[in-house]
């Protein structure tokens, strides 16, 4: 796969009746299938800024959440 500076990913949001200024969902990185849950819009920053960071190599905050458990569908 050539780079082209750019990470890609699918993002699906949900809102709740009870809390409409609520974002969550699922962000699913584009090449590599990876897919997390994230609850709030600074949580889906951080899991993007993390996989950003750790390109190619699965690391920063996004792969740790995930080596502990957490965040992974």
């Amino acid at each position: 796969m050539v780079s082209d500076g750019f990470d890609y990913f699918v993002i699906r949001v949900s809102r709740s009746a009870a809390h409409p200024q609520r974002v969550a969902g699922l962000v699913e990185r584009l090449g590599s299938g990876e897919k997390r849950v994230f609850e709030t819009a600074e949580h889906l920053a951080a899991l993007v800024s993390g996989w950003t960071e750790g390109s190619g190599a699965g690391g920063g905050p996004a792969a740790d959440s995930a080596k502990a458990g957490k965040d992974e569908v």
